[in-house]
Parts: C-alpha cells; structure tokens; sequence
C-alpha cells in the first residue's frame, strides 16, 4: 500500500521521537515532502527552539536547506 497519498491529504501525522540529528533529519525529510510530523523530545527546550525557527545543532542547517519558520508556520510540525 502506498501511505504517501494518504498522509499528504489528511490530518494524519507522522510521530518522531527524538528532536537530534536523526529526529529533526527525519521531520525535515517528511516536511519537505509535503507530510505533517509531530515530534517529541524529554528535552523541552529543545523543542522551544525548534518551534522558534532556531537550529541548536548547527551543522544541521546546511544538511536540512530549508528554513525552520516555515515548519512551524505551516504546523508541519509540533510537540
């Protein structure tokens, strides 16, 4: 079954544990291809950040290439 359809049409998400390299990588994978993801993390702070537009990893900004605020605008993604 192709789940690609289905999760870019509906209110259906993505659950990502973990807001690290291969947390954020993933939503950002998902995000870009058009996929809602919600993300956790023990670390709150963390998740603030995100939620601001901000990279706390930043190495990741290059490997991401594209802009946090537009993940957040869009409610692509929350905790």
């Amino acid at each position: 079954m192709n789940y690609k359809p289905i999760l870019k049409k509906s209110k259906l998400k993505i659950a990502i544990w973990g807001a690290g390299y291969i947390g954020l990588s993933t939503m950002g994978f998902f995000f870009k291809n058009g996929v809602k993801c919600v993300r956790f993390d023990i670390n709150k702070k963390k998740i603030e950040v995100i939620n601001s537009g901000r990279l706390q990893i930043k190495e990741l900004k290059n490997w991401l290439s594209f802009n946090l605020k537009k993940l957040s605008k869009k409610k692509y993604s929350n905790a």
